[in-house]
């Protein structure tokens, strides 16, 4: 007998689903809204999933096998999908039951909105339906029966739902004759609980159409692996060998190399980050760019691969590109590589203010002392304002034949008489800390580039300071409508002239 229950015991425990091994968070997901969407073949495999990391892999599967539009990165089917959830929860809860699990919540996340939506008492809905008129009530509690169907004749609801027959999954034989699907939901009691009709007439084919709906959303049943879609549209995502350029630890960095990120601007409402990197001088041309975005919370953004494009300039070659970047803090890292060479890779923190979509955005000042015309270019191309390309110098060096370029961005300006951006700027310009010149405040005219998008530049010659020092330039710009402005300081060492040779001449 002993040896009876230990064997029983044995086998209960053996019995003990694989889902028992997942956290909370995971072996509830198939009884929440979703689950409505699993195929028996997909419910089968939930049952044998052993890991969280498991779980992760089949949601993340779940979800992609039904995007309709496996180019882009955004899901509609599952956006789709949160909002009638949301609307459900929204709708329908009932007692401690949230709106998505009622049977109103089911039919809605499965069917959409109904063309045509109903309601009337029950005991007139059943009668017209089998065309007979409902029995007396018992005088006392209210209560009649039809059909199987206990009600209260006073109080007791039908709520109608019809749907075209362009609704119905195609695997669904529908009759010539039938034009519309119809869901009964009915509140015996009249306190608010509708439970869908499923023996009375007509429901039967309610049942069959709900059944075939999660097998008319499985797009991809081939997929046994998560695309890899690129963070830049146009490119290809990075391949896992490419990603092994990325490692920091192995990867040199040259000497006199720089690299430079900062928040940019696209569009009125797009606002990418902006990369710069520069190989000095003499050293290898790149041919392909590599990078990968990581969100603070350590989830992956994206990874792209891309030909470096390089620019030839006296200190190096440059090569920038624009990732798309969500606000907040996030991690890009990047390689540049010849073949499979790896020449550089950093790791940069890019930092992306959240912009109200109605509010002024002034950007900060980008500064160089070199400028190339440019007159072919797409929006929130880097460091391109209006069609000057500038070079910036993240060094801040410089040397006094030169200029000091500067230049910014202004989204959303606001207006002041004759529909025309009001803006000031000032400068002022310090040495070891103290101002040594200050200009005025100055009327700023801002340039439009793209739709509610305005630049703003200007050059500061640097012949009449003294060379072998380090300066900073401070810029504010006011935006006098709106009372929003932006201070900007700007590091530059201006190095010495290099001695002229004997017998030269100037």
């Amino acid at each position: 007998m002993t040896r009876l229950v230990s064997a029983c015991v044995a086998l209960s425990l053996l019995a003990v689903p694989a889902l028992a091994q997942l956290s909370q968070e995971h072996a509830g997901w198939a009884d929440g809204p979703a689950g409505f969407l699993l195929t028996m073949e997909e419910r089968a495999a939930w049952q044998a999933v052993a890991s969280d990391e498991q779980a992760e892999r089949f949601i993340e599967l779940f979800w992609v096998r039904r995007d309709p539009d496996l180019e882009t990165r955004a899901n509609e089917f599952k956006v789709d999908f949160e909002q009638r959830v949301a609307a459900a929860d929204l709708q329908f809860a009932v007692g401690s039951t949230r709106g998505a699990l009622t049977d109103r919540g089911r039919v809605l996340i499965l069917m959409g909105v109904p063309d045509t939506p109903w309601n009337s008492k029950l005991g007139d809905y059943l009668g017209d339906l089998y065309r007979e008129a409902p029995p007396r009530a018992d005088s006392t509690t209210g209560i009649v029966e039809m059909h199987g169907l206990r009600f209260n004749l006073y109080k007791g609801k039908a709520l109608i739902w019809e749907y075209g027959r362009d609704r119905v999954p195609p695997s669904v034989e529908l009759g010539k004759k039938v034009e519309k699907v119809a869901f009964a939901f009915f509140d015996v009691d009249g306190e608010g609980d509708y439970r869908l009709a499923t023996n009375i007439r007509h429901s039967q084919l309610a049942s069959e159409v709900l059944a075939a709906v999660p097998a008319s959303h499985f797009l991809h049943p081939e997929l046994d692996e998560v695309p890899a879609f690129p963070l830049i549209a146009g490119t290809v995502a990075a391949s896992a060998e490419q990603l092994a350029w990325l490692d920091v630890d192995s990867a040199t960095w040259p000497e006199a190399a720089q690299a430079f990120v900062t928040q940019g601007v696209a569009m009125a409402h797009a606002f990418p980050a902006w990369v710069f990197l520069r190989l000095p001088a003499g050293a290898p041309a790149a041919d392909t760019l590599v990078g990968r975005l990581t969100l603070a919370d350590g989830s992956l953004a994206g990874t792209f691969q891309k030909s470096a494009n390089g620019l030839e300039t006296a200190q190096g070659t440059i090569y920038e590109v624009m990732v798309p970047a969500p606000s907040g803090i996030s991690t890009l890292e990047v390689a540049l590589a010849a073949g499979s060479r790896v020449l550089a890779a950093r790791s940069l923190e890019v930092q992306i203010e959240e912009v109200a979509s109605d509010a002024t955005y002034l950007s900060p000042f980008f500064a160089g002392a070199q400028i190339i015309e440019q007159r072919d270019f797409s929006a929130g191309t880097p460091f391109v304002f209006g069609g000057y390309h500038l070079v910036v110098q993240p060094d801040g060096a410089y040397t006094k034949d030169e200029s000091l370029n500067y230049f910014c961005l202004v989204v959303r300006p606001g207006l002041g008489e004759g529909g025309q951006p009001d803006a000031m700027v000032r400068l002022r310009l310090k040495h070891k800390g103290r101002p040594i010149s200050t200009a005025p405040a100055r009327r700023a005219e801002l340039s439009p580039v793209a739709p509610d998008v305005f630049m703003y530049g200007a050059p500061l010659p640097l012949g009449f300071l003294p060379a072998g020092a380090d300066y900073v330039l401070e810029l504010t710009l006011e935006d006098k409508v709106s009372g929003i402005e932006r201070t900007t300081e700007l590091p530059f060492h201006l190095a010495e002239q290099p001695p002229v040779a004997a017998g030269a001449t100037e």
